[in-house]
């Protein structure tokens, strides 16, 4: 499936595919499908072997060092790289630097500015727009359309910005759509903010919820424009990707009790 926020990536891709290029970089918000593209990409090679590798070092390690005992094409797909360590980004680059005829790199990554330049210099970035509205409500149509339609004009709907939103809201419990429902009686400051900052990061049952779409979920539903700006400067830090979650609610529920 290729959506509208994909088609000029889409195309760069086919041509570096044309050009059997073995060291792709590609960037773009959380949940943008910058992964769907790397397999997207392996197809265009023709590989059918696509491996995805977790940011860390010892993944990277343990998946460079096997491709060294194969000798058939592989795609590997190293997700977020600029959310792992420093050393996780330096672990692939003599790899990069000498590249293996049968092994092709997709690196994807939210900031590249948190991506060594030496790593950006050996790939050719293909840069990721975020999904549109029709975008998203294609996706959502495509995985579920009996959950998409009683949700699709509601205001948790309205919250959903990426393709990985999509499925967390198709995925909700009926109890934990009530739980969104009930998030603006949180504002009250009836209780402690300990007690407000488990309630923000958990489900009634415990479970952990998403701390992005519940901030986007307040902006959208509070009519205090402290609240909301609040809200906005804490989704700034999330997106950064070098804030624990817990810290951006703990400092939303401070900013909204005090900073007004």
């Amino acid at each position: 499936m290729d959506f509208k926020c994909q088609s000029s990536a889409i195309d760069q891709l086919q041509t570096l595919a044309s050009a059997d290029r073995h060291s792709v970089l590609v960037s773009g918000m959380q949940g943008s499908g910058k992964s769907y593209l790397a397999q997207r990409y392996a197809e265009m090679l023709g590989i059918e072997d696509f491996q995805t590798v977790s940011p860390s070092v010892k993944s990277i390690k343990e998946c460079m060092q096997a491709c060294y005992n194969i000798d058939t094409p592989i795609v590997l797909c190293i997700e977020n790289l600029d959310q792992g360590v420093n050393a996780a980004a330096y672990s692939i680059l003599k790899f990069l630097e000498e590249p293996m005829q049968h092994v092709y790199i997709v690196v994807t990554c939210i900031n590249t500015n948190n991506i060594p330049d030496t790593i950006i210099s050996r790939c050719v970035v293909v840069p990721l727009g975020p999904p549109t509205a029709s975008d998203l409500e294609a996706f959502a149509t495509a995985v579920d359309f009996t959950k998409f339609h009683p949700l699709e004009n509601t205001d948790l709907w309205k919250c959903v910005r990426t393709f990985g939103d999509v499925n967390t809201v198709l995925n909700l419990s009926s109890s934990q759509i009530d739980y969104f429902r009930s998030l603006s009686d949180i504002l009250s400051f009836k209780d402690n903010i300990s007690s407000l900052m488990w309630k923000l990061g958990h489900y009634d049952d415990n479970s952990e919820a998403p701390t992005d779409l519940i901030l986007r979920y307040l902006i959208h539903v509070s009519d205090n424009p402290h609240v909301r700006w609040a809200g906005m400067e804490c989704l700034k830090k999330l997106g950064q990707g070098r804030v624990a979650a817990h810290a951006v609610v703990a400092r939303f529920l401070f900013e909204c009790k005090y900073g007004a």
